[in-house]
């Protein structure tokens, strides 16, 4: 294999190689991450995790439904229904769990349901809490636009009050002084009516 990086951490005990963790990583074939032991005798007992190429792992991602059939043991196993989510790393691989027995001559490769199992619930879970944020975001969008649409109803609705106060104060102050102007008027006829003036 091609690969970027490569990291392991094992120790020989009673003729095993026990493998704690290995890891190769690498843009053309994905990401490989083994445990498990490898007898002196090439017996193999490994629990590896492979994360998919970019390129595969969009196609798989694009053809769910494909991938995981709604019938099948795998699917049954797993408890996914057709088109359900595949479990992938922070780049978006797909990850694929296995198990390696046998020995290097004649190696066995079966699916690890429980591993995919957990991996499928985590997938799931993640999608229902991201789910779950982008509602929250939504109605807390939707709820601030009404919070601001209702203040500036009620602003315009203070205005067009205000606006119709002072209207009613204008027209009362306008009455009023034209009563005072027609009361002077009238007690200046008054008085006019009762001075006679001299007659020269």
């Amino acid at each position: 294999f091609a690969f970027g990086t490569m990291s392991v951490s094992a120790r020989l005990e009673e003729g095993k190689i026990l493998l704690k963790d290995l890891s190769m990583d690498g843009s053309s074939m994905g990401m490989v991450k083994a445990n498990g032991t490898i007898g002196v005798d090439q017996s193999l007992d490994l629990k590896v995790d492979t994360h998919l190429p970019q390129s595969a792992s969009s196609t798989m991602q694009s053809g769910a439904s494909a991938i995981i059939p709604s019938s099948g043991p795998m699917a049954s196993e797993l408890k996914m229904a057709q088109g359900a989510a595949l479990p992938t790393d922070e780049k978006k691989r797909v990850i694929l769990s296995w198990l390696v027995t046998g020995s290097f001559n004649d190696p066995s490769v079966s699916p690890n349901l429980p591993r995919l199992s957990d991996l499928a619930k985590g997938a799931a879970a993640l999608i229902a809490a991201e789910a779950k944020a982008k509602a929250e975001a939504a109605l807390k969008e939707q709820t601030d636009k009404l919070k601001a649409q209702g203040d500036a109803k009620i602003q315009q609705e203070k205005a067009r009050a205000q606006a119709l106060v002072d209207e009613q104060k204008k027209k009362a102050s306008d009455a009023a002084s034209k009563q005072i102007e027609q009361g002077k008027s009238k007690a200046l006829d008054a008085v006019k009516g009762k001075l006679k003036l001299p007659a020269w």
